[in-house]
């Protein structure tokens, strides 16, 4: 295994690799699973070595949402050998639960009321963060990554290729988030400060990452991660 550093955040938020990285393939990153979970309850973001599918990792409980071809999705457990070239994660012991507002429905909505709402709960947002979203949703875009494709004509746009795209409708959800106020392209993607995994909680099962594009119904509840 190579040797890596993980970056620990005073927020309690850990990070190995980014999403810089992945995008211009230096995948360097490879650590087993099992190093990271042993001090649960883990939460966290990421994706394994090889770059196909999206993993969500809830209560310690790693779920991996990948396609093994154009009509066949599948959710899998992960074990503590495979191996991860970007994750964010973290400890948390508890949620503090917030409404989210009427006024808040789509992505760019969230990406202004997160920090707002993050302020109100008493955590700095100075320092990359955790989120938790419970909603129903009218909308939202999803894709599932499927490796690096043929790195041609550079491993960026290869990569941005080289994902299943679609959409579901009239569900609920329980997305996991990451906040970064710092330089984008670390946690988050170039152009968002926030990266969102999700979960169905009702309908058919399916784990994937939010692709900017989000219609949340009325009534819905944003947590807040706090150690005690």
């Amino acid at each position: 295994m190579n040797t890596v550093n993980i970056t620990r955040l005073k927020s309690g938020v850990c990070l190995i690799g980014s999403l810089r990285e992945i995008g211009s393939n230096s995948l360097n990153h490879e650590v087993p699973l099992g190093e990271v979970l042993d001090d649960g309850p883990v939460y966290g973001i990421g994706m394994f070595t090889g770059l196909r599918g999206e993993l969500l990792i809830m209560e310690s409980d790693v779920r991996l949402g990948e396609f093994l071809g154009a009509r066949d999705y599948r959710i899998r457990a992960a074990n503590p050998a495979d191996r991860v070239a970007f994750l964010a994660f973290g400890r948390v012991t508890q949620w503090k639960e917030l409404p989210i507002p009427k006024r808040v429905s789509q992505f760019h909505d969230l990406e202004q009321f997160v920090p707002e709402a993050a302020a109100m709960a008493g955590l700095d947002t100075t320092d990359a963060f955790f989120f938790r979203i419970r909603a129903g949703v009218k909308y939202l875009k999803w894709f599932i990554v499927d490796g690096m494709g043929n790195l041609l004509p550079d491993p960026r746009a290869s990569f941005e290729r080289a994902r299943y795209l679609g959409g579901l409708d009239d569900t609920e959800i329980d997305a996991l988030g990451v906040y970064s106020p710092g330089v984008k392209g670390v946690f988050t993607n170039a152009v968002s400060h926030i990266h969102l995994h999700f979960r169905t909680t009702r309908g058919d099962d399916f784990v994937g990452h939010i692709d900017d594009e989000i219609l949340l119904e009325p009534g819905g509840s944003i947590y807040f991660g706090v150690n005690g």
